[in-house]
């Protein structure tokens, strides 16, 4: 029995080394598939956006009209063809109703907005995958307390398949870097600072991403809840420049007006976030259960009721535990990841948007660890969910199926739900990690507060 302890002992360093090794392959192996791909024409086409909008900020241009942030482009190192390139058929960058970023948002990416275009790009390129990459190395560190293999392969299965956003350049990255940071930072309680900085910043960037994690703070402890108020404190002071150069500067004087109009302007039949089957977005990129509901009835007046409703359902139930169970870390990592999961099902989110996920992995490897019938369960839907982010689900998957089961547009419930596998994956992830909370507290002694093994 001591041999057994000892060769353990001493195996547990070189497990988590390897564990470490496989995420920084699966995040390599990412970026290798991504660089295949830069000759298609929409490269870097969601940076252009924010690049673009940023720009007319700074140059006192609207930066929610086409024509306007198409200029600032052009005139700052951008080519004709970028431009053509990305505005294809009319549902690009400089489309009516694309340019849907904030002035909290564009406020920040003012100093890369203020590089040409080209160096901004490849600033940007790096920053944001170099920092999501490293964010994933500590979410790879918490896996190793309890599966240091598994959950770590599961991890980087996951990494490998955020193909999408990473062609895109989409500013996501950074910012669910940013917030996972804090959350990471406020759940071990090292470098409180820098932690309630980032998660601030995220918030003041993308509100809508990070929210509702920040909501566990507030309720898990009243050390967590006076972090997660001066998070909430530290957004407001970040906003409050950029609501003030909006409201001083010529083309952004009524940004609210112009703002709102873009925003109900994209989400209207067949616009790019419309989450129905009318929409001219793929429909298996959207995560919000709107394009599942969708579906059965193509009405914003019917899905909009329909997923709200149910989605507070799924909050009371997610509420229930968070606030009854005994406060310890095998509790925190089955919150956060309940709640991370469901923060994607309300309202509009897209597949880049997942890179917030990498808060549920940490409750996949203790479960592996201390419920191990469940952890393969949250294994094989975090794969799922792997396959579901990849590009090549629609160019394999989809075809074979239709072949055997025929088209969603003939009225066939079965392939409208086979095409939306993001928005599938995260319900069935939200719904597991919920019943976990439920069925499991005595397995993963949440009462006990036992701290992870090594």
């Amino acid at each position: 029995m001591v041999s057994h302890s000892v060769s353990g002992s001493a195996s547990a360093p070189i497990k988590r080394i390897t564990g470490f090794a496989i995420v920084i392959a699966g995040w390599l192996v990412c970026l290798f598939l991504t660089s295949h791909i830069r000759q298609f024409p929409h490269f870097g086409m969601d940076y252009l956006s924010i690049y673009s909008s940023s720009r007319c900020l700074l140059d006192g241009c609207n930066p929610y009209h086409g024509d306007e942030t198409r200029a600032a482009f052009l005139a700052h190192g951008g080519t004709q063809a970028e431009a053509e390139a990305n505005d294809l058929a009319h549902k690009g960058v400089f489309a009516p109703y694309y340019a849907g970023y904030p002035p909290t948002s564009l406020f920040y990416f003012m100093p890369l907005a203020a590089l040409p275009w080209q160096l901004s790009w490849h600033v940007w390129m790096v920053l944001s995958l170099t920092l999501y990459g490293l964010t994933a190395l500590l979410f790879a560190g918490l896996c190793s307390d309890y599966s240091p293999l598994a959950a770590n392969l599961c991890l980087a299965c996951f990494l490998a398949m955020h193909i999408y956003g990473v062609f895109l350049l989409q500013p996501t990255y950074l910012i669910a870097a940013l917030c996972c940071l804090g959350i990471w930072s406020l759940l071990q309680g090292r470098f409180v600072p820098a932690g309630i900085l980032c998660y601030a910043l995220s918030l003041a960037l993308k509100p809508h991403l990070g929210a509702f994690a920040l909501l566990y703070f507030l309720l898990a402890s009243p050390v967590s809840r006076k972090r997660a108020l001066q998070v909430v404190g530290v957004t407001i002071l970040l906003c409050v420049p950029a609501v003030v150069w909006a409201a001083n500067h010529d083309g952004t004087r009524h940004w609210t007006q112009d703002y709102s109009i873009n925003v109900k302007g994209v989400a209207s039949r067949g616009h790019l976030s419309d989450p129905g089957p009318t929409g001219n977005g793929e429909p298996s990129q959207i995560a919000d259960l709107q394009t599942i509901v969708s579906i059965f009835r193509n009405d914003p007046a019917f899905y909009n009721p329909v997923v709200w409703g149910f989605s507070l359902v799924l909050l009371g139930a997610w509420l229930y535990p968070a606030l009854r169970l005994a406060p310890n870390r095998e509790k925190d990592l089955l919150c956060l990841a309940a709640i991370v999961t469901f923060s994607l099902l309300p309202i509009y989110h897209r597949v880049y948007d997942s890179t917030i996920l990498l808060a549920a992995f940490p409750a996949i490897a203790l479960m592996l660890k201390k419920a191990p019938r469940w952890g393969v369960v949250g294994a094989c839907l975090s794969l799922m969910l792997a396959l579901a982010i990849s590009p090549n689900y629609f160019k394999y998957v989809v075809p074979v199926l239709r072949r055997l089961f025929g088209a969603a547009s003939g009225g066939n419930a079965f392939m409208g739900l086979a095409e939306r596998p993001l928005a599938m994956s995260l319900l069935a992830l939200t719904v597991f990690f919920l019943v976990a909370l439920y069925r499991i507290p005595q397995q993963l002694s949440l009462a006990s507060g036992a701290a992870p093994e090594a």
